[in-house]
């Protein structure tokens, strides 16, 4: 258990949210499904979670950077492909361990 604390305190250190800023546009219609909330625990794919924390022994904080949404992306079974959010959406993969079948991401959905 004490692995995962410093593990967690590694992550938030990490530029992955926000910090590595992509020069494409942003397109509104790869956002829009992806920054929608999960309509329900079964439904896999890419959706908003904007309550994800990332917590260490000195606390927690908001896994994305101001200006950035906390996305979720989950497969359909434990060992399936990973869906991944739209390659023009600006997303940024956030760099901590994370169970076989979920990856998170800190995508622009408030940008217009």
């Amino acid at each position: 258990m004490r692995a995962w604390g410093f593990i967690l305190v590694l992550g938030i250190g990490m530029p992955a949210c926000g910090g590595d800023a992509e020069s494409r546009p942003t397109s509104g219609a790869s956002l829009a499904p992806m920054c929608q909330a999960r309509p329900d625990p079964a439904t896999p794919g890419c959706f908003a979670n904007p309550s994800s924390m990332l917590c260490s022994p000195t606390g927690c904080q908001s896994l994305c950077a101001g200006g950035q949404t906390p996305v979720t992306c989950t497969s359909s079974g434990q060992t399936g492909p990973i869906p991944a959010p739209d390659a023009g959406a600006g997303c940024t993969i956030v760099a901590i361990p994370t169970p076989s079948n979920e990856l998170f991401y800190c995508c622009p959905c408030g940008a217009s």
